[in-house]
């Protein structure tokens, strides 16, 4: 599977700019991990399969991934969240990258255990959306997209690879709301030693937790 990063122009200088190269590093970041992997993290087929092979019954298999994942961001934003001012320039920006990698490797598992083609446009910019935890419906409907009884994702399927891309575009944007800007949101909080960790490991962990059971809800078995 090939990441499919959006198209775009470059638009204005300054911030702009950098905002739009943020938003197609994240969304690179997250086809990449479903893919393949980021250094010892293997890809999310691999990683479900695997989980399923162990445990031999689907709702086994996600439980597991969805708590292993949980424990991974929460351990992570305890370890990086340690030292005060001195360690926040390199470890906050590491946890941040961390907490994505994690996260994406779980939505995409959830998703190819569930039966969804990874390498399908259309499940990769639902598994953007999850990623991102992102409201699927508003999206849409800003759209102008009338939802499926079956619901987002099901719609998602069914659209031209046009709207497909516009998805995307709207999911790097939620992406860098929720990995980009959490970083300045909580840098004070992590600025403080211990206290700092606890936060954040509490946060990361929660934020994980949402993003599986949202991709429980989303990727339904096919």
């Amino acid at each position: 599977m090939a990441a499919q990063i959006i198209e775009s122009s470059p638009g204005g200088e300054g911030s702009e700019s950098v905002f739009l190269r943020l938003e197609q590093k994240l969304q690179q970041i997250v086809l990449d991990v479903v893919d393949h992997g980021a250094g010892p993290i293997v890809g999310s087929a691999a990683y479900g399969a695997a989980r399923l092979d162990d445990e031999g019954d689907v709702d086994a298999a996600i439980d597991r991934i969805v708590r292993e994942s949980v424990l991974t961001t929460g351990s992570a934003g305890f370890l990086t969240g340690l030292g005060g001012f001195l360690a926040l320039p390199l470890t906050f920006p590491a946890n941040v990258a961390s907490n994505l990698v994690v996260n994406a490797r779980m939505v995409g598992a959830i998703a190819h255990v569930r039966g969804h083609d990874l390498d399908d446009p259309r499940t990769q910019a639902s598994i953007l959306l999850t990623v991102a935890a992102a409201d699927a419906d508003k999206v849409l409907g800003e759209l102008g997209v009338p939802i499926d009884e079956d619901g987002p994702h099901a719609t998602i399927s069914r659209l031209p690879v046009p709207v497909v891309r516009e998805i995307n575009r709207r999911a790097s944007l939620f992406l860098v709301a929720k990995y980009g800007g959490k970083r300045l949101a909580f840098s004070m909080v992590r600025a403080i030693p211990v206290v700092g960790g606890l936060v954040g490991g509490g946060i990361d962990g929660a934020l994980t937790q949402y993003v599986g059971s949202l991709a429980e809800r989303t990727f339904e078995p096919v």
